[in-house]
């Protein structure tokens, strides 16, 4: 049943995202050896039910809203509320957050 619906789980951490893509070692290439286990069970469940992995910047990820008190953060939660529509799309030009807010202070 799951199946006929597809799914994404979003992680805002791009190390664990890579870990459990990309690296193929016993404990994903983590320091933590509980959160190796834990991946790897959240990507097998995921794909198992045929939904998709996919990184996405922390001030794009909606459950930062619930984890976080800066009011930046709850930008997303509240137009995803009025709209009912979010996208997760791959954008090869796309630059982590807190990147893009160091060469934004940098140029200022």
């Amino acid at each position: 049943m799951v199946k006929q619906f597809e799914g994404a789980l979003c992680t805002d951490s791009k190390g664990g995202f890579d870990a459990v893509r990309y690296n193929k070692s016993h404990l994903l290439g983590l320091s933590n050896a509980r959160s190796a286990p834990q991946a790897l069970y959240n990507f097998e469940n995921t794909s198992g039910a045929g939904s998709k992995l996919r990184w996405v910047a922390s001030d794009h990820d909606l459950s930062g809203s619930l984890t976080k008190n800066r009011a930046d953060c709850r930008v997303g939660f509240q137009k995803f509320l009025k709209t009912w529509l979010w996208a997760v799309k791959y954008d090869p030009q796309f630059i982590a957050s807190k990147k893009n807010k160091e060469r934004k202070a940098k140029q200022q």
